[in-house]
This record gives structure tokens, sequence and C-alpha cells, in this order.
């Protein structure tokens, strides 16, 4: 299903909506007498959008809603969560002068485009987008616009009559490196230099599809010249817009489902906290072992994506080197065979590996990784955390840690780490099951 297929399939219906960037983060909670005709209203060609609409557009990753019975219902319901998740884009158009703005200098012959802390309350003559609420992300986009839409970035005054002297530009980096027209030099005419400026814009605004119409048309008319690199550039620039809306995903939750989900993105941000991880673990790998006296002992790996179980990546291990009662060596045994099938296939390693068992069972399983010689960058366990949970007094144990960490009974991070502890051993439990029912069975004939 295209994207534009996944709109029609929203539902006539009053009822909330939310949107949620790539982090996972709620940053805008609407409601609508229609959920499908407002949610397609932010993506229609041609719209013209304000700049902060388009500024939130170019975020989303995701959208969920929630169906309701009636419009007065979807106001009552988006006024509580708005109150209660607090998304940045709700605050922001209440208060937008902490937040940094994006600044187009049109005041200028040959304009630049820089971001600014404040947006001067007096008109200067630039054009302003925004505002932002993830300063690192539009920094990268500045990045990206530079490498297909280059403008000039030096803080040099002049104009198309009155260019820069050759001596003060011979040591400009970017002019070097093809990243800036120099306009300084007239390698540029001004005319040329506005078209790209024009591209910019469109793209700030959120008029993506307009942009995409003009650029392939250009791209048409540099083939036509045989100027295939060059058409080749501006293809994959298309692909790349083209792919901004194709990510995003719909889907229809409950209010339960949605407070579960949000307790699940408040407990994995916990855990990075609490755990001094270098980022969010977005991907955590559980291990448990299950066995009745060493009797057909299994392991069992359960892998959480965002704090949700991926039940396709679930993977059972029938111990095959440990015949006696040792929990320790069939631990040895499952690291092993996981981790060194993750380095022959050059895999992902995860955020977070989690072991169920106690300070004895952590160490185990940090040697044995240890064993593996793990390449750059996987060398460390700063960059492949481990640790244990024990179920007695649900105690996280970590690496080099004499005392265990305990966190309260309520908070989200430990919640989570007992879901996927458990899941673990329920899945591994399972496969001990089966195996041993089958061993009755065969016997039995």
């Amino acid at each position: 299903m295209n994207f534009k297929e996944r709109l029609e399939s929203l539902p006539n219906l009053p009822g909330v909506y939310l949107m949620y960037n790539s982090s996972g983060r709620i940053i805008y909670i609407g409601k609508a007498s229609s959920l499908k005709k407002r949610v397609a209203s932010y993506f229609r060609s041609g719209t013209d959008f304000s700049l902060k609409t388009a500024t939130m557009i170019s975020q989303v990753n995701k959208i969920d809603y929630l169906i309701t019975k009636s419009e007065n219902e979807s106001l009552l319901l988006e006024s509580k969560l708005i109150k209660r998740y607090q998304p940045r884009y709700n605050i922001i158009w209440r208060d937008d002068k902490s937040y940094p703005h994006l600044k187009l200098t049109l005041n200028e012959d040959f304009p630049r485009l820089f971001l600014v802390r404040r947006r001067k309350e007096t008109k200067d003559g630039a054009r302003y987008f925004g505002p932002y609420t993830e300063v690192g992300q539009i920094r990268r986009t500045l990045r990206w616009l530079q490498r297909i839409f280059p403008l000039r970035l030096c803080k040099y005054t002049f104009s198309k009559d009155a260019p820069m002297p050759e001596r003060k530009v011979r040591s400009c980096l970017y002019y070097h490196i093809k990243q800036c027209p120099a306009p300084c030099l007239r390698e540029i005419s001004q005319e040329k230099y506005q078209e790209i400026v024009n591209k910019v814009t469109l793209f700030l605004e959120g008029k993506h599809q307009e942009l995409l119409n003009h650029l392939e048309k250009q791209m048409r008319d540099v083939a036509k010249k045989l100027n295939f690199e060059e058409a080749k550039k501006i293809r994959d620039c298309i692909a790349t817009i083209q792919n901004m809306n194709e990510r995003i995903d719909f889907k229809e939750i409950k209010e339960e489902d949605l407070i579960r989900k949000i307790k699940i993105t408040r407990g994995l941000s916990e855990l990075k906290k609490v755990l001094s991880l270098p980022k969010t673990p977005l991907h955590i790998e559980a291990f448990d072992i299950s066995n009745i006296f060493g009797d057909q002992a299994v392991g069992s790996l359960v892998v959480f994506k965002k704090g949700e179980p991926n039940k396709s990546l679930y993977r059972r291990y029938k111990i095959k080197t440990v015949t006696k009662i040792d929990d320790y060596a069939m631990i040895t045994e499952v690291i092993s065979r996981r981790y060194k099938r993750v380095l022959q296939e050059r895999n992902r390693l995860p955020d977070l590996i989690l072991i169920d068992g106690g300070k004895g069972h952590l160490s185990t399983a940090v040697e044995t990784l240890n064993t593996l010689h793990l390449p750059p960058p996987w060398r460390g366990l700063r960059k492949l955390p481990v640790i244990s949970l024990a179920k007695e007094k649900e105690e996280i144990y970590l690496p080099a840690k004499s005392e265990p960490l305990t966190l309260p009974t309520n908070s989200p991070a430990l919640q989570l780490l007992q879901r996927i502890r458990d899941e673990a051993h329920r899945f591994a439990l399972s496969y001990h099951k089966f195996l041993r029912k089958k061993v009755h069975f065969e016997s039995s004939l």
C-alpha cells in the first residue's frame, strides 16, 4: 500500500490524531471531525502551510489516531491528551520565542541560510522558518540542504555589481571543494543563484510536490543536453524528497494502548539515564536458561525493538555442550553461539543485552563476550552494554559495579526490564516443555 492509499484508508470519522517523530516522541496532537480529511490536508500538494506547520510535517514519522463518538468528544480527548503528554508543537504554538529558527537573508543579493536563536521583532528583510524543537535535527537538515542546494556560507558583504576581490577568496575551503557556487567570483549569476534560493524556500515551506515537479522538469532538461551526471544528482535528490512521505506509518490505537506506548517510551528514556547508556536502547536482546535437573536444557533469546517484542527475531537454543546442572556454562554456550553468528553475518549488535539472573550470571556473560574479540566499533562493553536482572529482589547488576541497582517498583524502566525478562523466561519454558513432551511421546512408542 503506497502513501496515498494509506491516507485514503483513514476513517471518515471524528477523532484525535497523534504525530510522532523518528524517536517515537509525540510532537503534536490534534482533533478532527473527519480524520481522513484532516490528516490528508497536511500532505496535499500545493497547500500553502504556515512556517510552523511545514516545519512540524517535515519531522513526522508516524501517525496514530483514536476514533471518538462525536466531535465534542474528540475536543475533550484532545485537551486531555495535550495536558498529559505536553507535545512540543502544541506548546510552541503558544510560545515560540525560545526556539531556534532558520534565517534566509532575502535582503541580500546572494542570500544565506543559517540557524538563529531568535527572530528579530522588527522586519529586517529576511525570511524566517521555524520554530524548531530539535536543534540537532535542523543542523543535519542544514548540512543536507547545503549538499543538495548549495548557498554561500561566508559572511562577506558584496553585491552583484561589486563582487569580492579574488585574493580574499583564494583560501575559501567551500569554494575549492565545490560546496559553494562562488558568487563572490561571479562563478554564478544572480538569476541562477536565485533558482537555488527558490528551491530551498519550497523545501522549507513544505511544498515538496511543487519542488519535485520543478526538479523533474530540470532533470529532463539536463538529460536532453546529455548532462547525465547532473541528471543523476537531481534524480537522487528527487528520491530523497519522495521518501520523506513514504516513511510515515498510520495506525489506529485505543487510549489504553496509547498509555502503554507512552509508558514504554518513558521506560526506554529512563533506562538510558539510570544505566548511563550512550543512546536510548531501542534494540534489546534478552536471554534465559530453562532446565529441570539438567534435563532437556534450553536457552532462549527474545528481541525487543522500541520496547515491543519482535517475534520474528526470537531464537531457541538446545544446549549441546553441557550435560550437568550448570547454568553458567549454559549461558556461555548460548551467548557464544548467538554472537559468533552475529559477527559472522556482520549483523548489528543490540543497544543492550539483558541476562536473567544475578551477579554470577552477568559475570559469565561478560567473560564470554570478551572472548569473542569483537571488532571495532564493537570492542568494549561501553559499546555493548550488558546487565542482569535477579528475580527475588528485582535487582539490576551492572559490570564493574559491586552493588546492584535498585529501582522503585513503579519505575517504567524496571517494569520494561521485567516484561522483557519474563518474556524470555516464557519463551524458554515453552521450548523446554515442548522437548520434554516430545521425548515422552517417543519413549512411549
